[in-house]
């Protein structure tokens, strides 16, 4: 397999995992800011995720849907969900010869929802939680359509270490988020919650319940 190929699989994959990443990272963090009130969680995730800088006073619920709206829908910054979902559509039709037809067509369908010049106004006018989860479908699609159809060879080994190498990376972000600000003196309530949102937005909740709950 050539190396283009090889690096074009593995940032497909890699795109695809970023975009479901970011999403159940907005998902969680807006039930969050829901239970406590505080916005200002807002500023940490645009610092790490999106590269912005500014901090600004997040006050309101108005706040949450316009910083919202920018990470999913903002085309001037690179690490916007539709930025992510285009890069991995660019990377898919480079190399469709190595990938089954099926799984082309769920991330080129992805790529057409996500360009559709009036999904920003339906998000501004649709419950934050439930579009989340609209988008979500098009990541459990993929994942599923590549389970089934993928053949099991190079190709697949590589979309597999990009995405497990994201999974990582985004696993050491959420907790940073969450670190640099512990204090092991101070234990709140509020902690409790966020360990539980911390699952929920890497995929760990069900399992950890199942192993530690049962």
């Amino acid at each position: 397999m050539l190396s283009r190929v090889a690096n074009n699989l593995f940032w497909m994959d890699r795109y695809m995992e970023r975009s479901y990443g970011l999403l159940n990272l907005i998902k969680t963090n807006y039930n969050s800011t829901l239970d406590s009130g505080d916005y200002s969680s807002w500023n940490n995730i645009q610092k790490t995720y999106m590269g912005i800088y500014e901090s600004k006073p997040n006050d309101e619920y108005l706040d949450t849907i316009s910083i919202i709206n920018t990470m999913l829908f903002d085309s001037e910054n690179p690490n916007t969900m539709s930025n992510i979902v285009i890069r991995a559509r660019e990377n898919a039709r480079s190399v469709q010869e190595h990938i089954s037809r099926e799984l082309w067509l769920s991330v080129n369908k992805y790529y057409l929802h996500i360009s559709n010049e009036n999904l920003s106004i339906n998000f501004r006018n649709s419950d934050p939680i439930e579009f989340v989860n609209e988008m979500l479908q098009f990541n459990h699609i993929y994942y599923s359509v590549a389970d089934i159809t993928q053949e099991r060879g190079n190709a697949y080994c590589f979309m597999n270490l990009g995405k497990y190498l994201e999974r990582v990376v985004q696993s050491i972000e959420f907790l940073s988020l969450r670190i640099i600000n512990l204090n092991d003196k101070d234990q709140k309530l509020s902690e409790s919650f966020f360990w539980k949102n911390l699952l929920i937005s890497i995929g760990g909740y069900q399992l950890y319940v199942k192993t530690y709950k049962s």
